[in-house]
């Protein structure tokens, strides 16, 4: 055997025990990739409206579902392509968040749309003497307003047009063949805009936005509009879609990566270690924004700027300066009333709200399932992977998924608009095609929804005994609190968030607040008789007896205040009644 052959069948004996580890390898990242793997699911009604579309076969008009609508005319978001693939070492929610804080930081001042396009600015006079950024693209100097279509974008918290998240849905709206104008609304103090009053801006504040639609309305008559929000922008032009009602300009609506429920996903973001770093970072932006801005902020009499820029969390930040400066009572007041979720099911524009449900931000416990469901207007399209404002994709070159679904979106709503007549455009969002007649929203009051009273008697129950009379006290001012069903009261709701109760003109003296009525005697027979509830509880347990006994004891004093020779008389009864319960009942 020659030299080669012994060298050749080395080389080879080594090639074939590399094959066999290399595939494997393969084989696992193959798995690994199936597992990972994200594809889109939809939520909305049962019924969604019939929005008119040019059948392009008989050039007649016609009738589509909303939610089939957006099955054949967005491949992204629903068939064998609705799936998003991330990027094989950011397949992780807080990768992909991570990733994007520093990839916003690297493409900050970069010319990020590789198309001669760039943002040409318009400063816009609020009517409080503030000021905003309008960044438009294709700006007027270099494609003078027309009838183009206009994509309006909100930005996410201390964020502006210079945001990757931003430039990335720029590039791709702008391309052709459709050309569309984007005009990125940069809220006060944002993105190098000067602040000239001591207001900056919150999620609850709409009155900006409507004012800026309407300058934009005015600049371009004859455009369509489609409006979009990131995270908190998100939720302030949900919120004010909502408010707006039949009267919006949108023609359709997107949120992307919205928390929907401030209040909850507060609290789902302070839970975990990770999260209350989440929740620092943020807040060192929002000191530097802040102070940024402290000439004009320390105006404000009631807000101690020392004590501001000491904060740790946003909700410590919130409640030292935005709850302030927007007269709220209490931070939780403030998420509460700022929320956007309770305003979805008076949405009356397509409206498409994409989600990723390992967002860490905007967690998925505020996610409103329900209120979807309850609007026909309303798509939920959500992932399991995309971490908050990411959905990175990609191994080699990395881009970001969500572009692509939502241009699919904004390009089928604007050629479908544009390709009617337009009598039909006016009556483009119009409730057609349901069974039922939409259910009108009730007026939202300034607090949450009230507690079911018997769920309320079951706490007390449950935890007034063994307390003071000053908590038993608190919890009769907790039961008045709810407001009566027969009293007539309706809120107007006012653009910085909060609602300002109005009394009905047909009942004087209607309030906010109505005291119940004092309860009547109720006769002792009744109460002395024994019930199945009674039983049951003596079945189970003696000490559930004797408290349901002392409950009514404590309950029948408070109610018909006899004198204090009932008092003993009835106490003796109830003694006597506890110690000789089973032999009664039997």
């Amino acid at each position: 055997m020659s030299i080669v052959d012994i060298e050749t069948g080395m080389f080879g004996s080594i090639a074939a025990s590399l094959v066999y580890p290399a595939a494997a390898i393969l084989a696992l990242l193959w798995i690994y990739m199936q597992i990972v793997r994200s594809p889109v699911v939809l939520t909305h009604a049962h019924e969604t409206i019939h929005i008119p579309i040019v059948d392009p076969d008989t050039h007649r008009i016609r009738r589509m579902p909303l939610s089939e609508f957006v099955k054949k005319h967005c491949p992204g978001l629903y068939g064998p392509k609705a799936v998003y693939h991330p990027t094989l070492w950011l397949s992780n929610g807080h990768l992909q968040t991570i990733f994007t804080s520093f990839y916003n930081d690297k493409m900050k001042n970069a010319n990020y749309f590789n198309n001669g396009f760039r943002y040409e600015r318009d400063h816009l006079q609020l009517p409080d003497g503030g000021n905003i950024a309008l960044d438009w693209c294709p700006g007027p100097n270099r494609h003078p307003f027309d009838e183009t279509p206009i994509v309006v974008i909100l930005h996410g918290l201390t964020g502006g047009s210079h945001e990757s998240y931003i430039k990335d849905l720029v590039r791709e709206v702008t391309k052709g063949p459709q050309y569309y104008r984007c005009v990125v609304v940069n809220f006060r103090g944002c993105a190098g805009t000067k602040l000239t009053t001591s207001q900056l801006y919150c999620a609850a504040y709409t009155g900006d936005i409507k004012f800026a639609l309407d300058y934009i309305r005015r600049k371009c008559p004859e455009s369509p509009l489609i409006g979009i929000g990131f995270s908190l922008g998100a939720n302030i032009i949900l919120k004010a879609v909502g408010e707006m009602g039949s009267d919006c300009p949108f023609i359709a609506a997107i949120s992307v990566g919205n928390p929907y429920d401030l209040l909850i996903s507060s609290r789902a973001l302070h839970r975990s270690l990770v999260g209350k770093i989440y929740s620092a970072a943020m807040t060192v932006s929002l000191k530097s924004l802040f102070r940024s801005h402290i000439d004009a902020i320390k105006d404000q009499e009631l807000i101690d700027p020392d004590h501001v820029l000491k904060a740790r969390r946003i909700t410590d930040f919130d409640d030292r300066a935005t709850r302030i400066a927007f007269r709220y009572r209490t931070v939780d007041e403030y998420y509460r009333l700022g929320s956007s979720a309770p305003h979805i099911p008076n949405v009356r524009v397509p409206l498409l709200c994409l989600h990723a449900i390992d967002d860490p931000i905007a967690h998925k416990e505020a996610l409103p399932y329900h209120e979807i469901r309850s609007n026909p207007y309303a798509i939920l399209a959500t992932t399991q992977q995309g971490g908050h404002l990411g959905w990175w994709s990609g191994n080699f070159t990395i881009k970001r998924w969500f572009p692509g679904p939502v241009h699919e979106f904004i390009t089928a709503m604007f050629e479908t608009y544009l390709s009617l007549p337009p009598d039909l455009q006016k009556t483009f969002a119009t409730p057609i095609g349901l069974s039922a007649p939409l259910v009108p929203s009730r007026a939202i009051l300034p607090f949450s929804t009230p507690i079911d009273p018997h769920i309320i008697h079951k706490e007390i129950h449950a935890t007034s005994f063994g307390e003071s009379d000053n908590d038993l006290s608190d919890s009769e001012v907790e039961l008045e609190s709810v407001p009566d069903p027969n009293t007539h009261t309706h809120t107007n709701n006012n653009t910085d968030g909060t609602a300002t109760p109005v009394p009905d003109p047909t009942s004087a003296g209607a309030s906010r607040s109505h005291p119940t009525q004092p309860a009547q005697p109720v006769p002792a027979s009744q109460l002395l008789r024994p019930t199945p509830a009674l039983h049951r509880a003596v079945s189970r347990q003696s000490s559930a007896t004797h408290i349901y006994a002392l409950f009514l004891i404590k309950k029948l004093v408070e109610t018909i205040r006899y004198k204090g020779i009932v008092v003993v008389l009835l106490s003796w009864f109830f003694g006597y009644y506890m110690g000789k319960s089973r032999r009664l009942l039997n």
